[in-house]
C-alpha cells in the first residue's frame, strides 16, 4: 500500500491491509508494527490508536482471513448444482480446491491464520471466524458420510481432520514458498489423488472424475 493511500477515518483498514502485505512477504513471526506502519504511510505511533499491539493487529488480520475464507467455502459449496450425481463429493471436492486456492492467492491471510501461533482463547474473535470456516469442511464430511451405511460411518470430526491435514500438508509441502514448490495445479492433481486414496480406505468406492473449478 502506498504512502498516504489509506481514507482518512479508515485508518484501522489500512493497517490492516498493509500488515496482511507485509505478512505475505515476510511471515507472521518477523514482521513490525514499524513496517506496517511504513507501509501505510502513517507513523509508527498511529498503529496504536486502533492496536494494542503486534499480536491484536496480526489477530485481526487472521479474523479477516477466516471471514473471507468461510465466504469462499460457503460460495464453492453452493455453486455445485442440486441435481449432480454426485453431490456431497462435488462439495467436498471444491471445498478442498477453495482451500488450495485461498493458501496460494492470500499469502499474507493465509499465514496469519494458520502459522501465527496465536492462542485462540486469548483472540475469541479470530477463533469464532476460525471456527466458521472449519463448521463448513465439518458439515460437507458429514454430507460425504451420509453416503456410507450408518454402522460403517466413522467419526466425522475425525475425517474431517484427516482432510484438513492433508490439504493443509499438501500447501505447507508444495506451495511456491518451499523448494519442492509446484503450481496450482500439480498441487490439485496431488491433494484430489491423495484424497480419492482416503476415500476409497473409508469405502467409498464410486468415486467420479472431478475438476478443479474454473477461475
Amino acid at each position: 500500500m502506498a504512502r498516504g493511500s489509506y481514507h482518512h477515518g479508515n485508518l484501522k483498514q489500512a493497517l490492516v491491509e498493509a500488515a496482511t502485505e507485509v505478512v505475505a512477504h515476510r511471515g507472521p513471526l518477523a514482521f513490525t508494527l514499524s513496517e506496517v506502519a511504513r507501509s501505510a504511510g502513517v507513523s509508527a505511533a498511529a498503529v496504536y490508536r486502533h492496536f494494542s499491539g503486534r499480536d491484536e493487529l496480526l489477530a485481526e488480520v487472521a479474523r479477516q482471513g477466516f471471514v473471507i475464507f468461510c465466504d469462499r467455502l460457503r460460495a464453492a459449496r453452493d455453486s455445485v448444482p442440486a441435481e449432480s450425481e454426485h453431490l456431497a463429493l462435488e462439495k467436498l471436492w471444491r471445498v478442498g480446491t477453495t482451500y488450495l486456492e485461498m493458501a496460494t492467492e492470500n499469502q499474507g491471510f493465509y499465514r496469519a491464520m494458520y502459522a501465527s501461533g496465536l492462542d485462540h482463547g486469548t483472540y475469541t474473535a479470530m477463533a469464532a471466524a476460525a471456527e466458521g470456516a472449519y463448521s463448513l469442511l465439518f458439515l460437507t464430511v458429514r454430507e460425504v458420510l451420509a453416503t456410507l451405511p450408518e454402522a460403517r460411518r466413522p467419526d466425522p470430526i475425525m475425517v474431517s481432520n484427516h482432510l484438513w491435514a492433508l490439504t493443509h500438508g499438501v500447501i505447507e509441502l508444495f506451495s511456491g514458498a518451499t523448494s519442492f514448490g509446484l503450481g496450482l495445479e500439480a498441487m490439485t492433481a496431488l491433494l484430489y489423488q491423495g484424497g480419492l486414496t482416503y476415500l476409497r480406505g473409508l469405502g467409498i468406492s464410486d468415486l467420479p472424475e472431478l475438476q478443479a473449478p474454473s477461475a
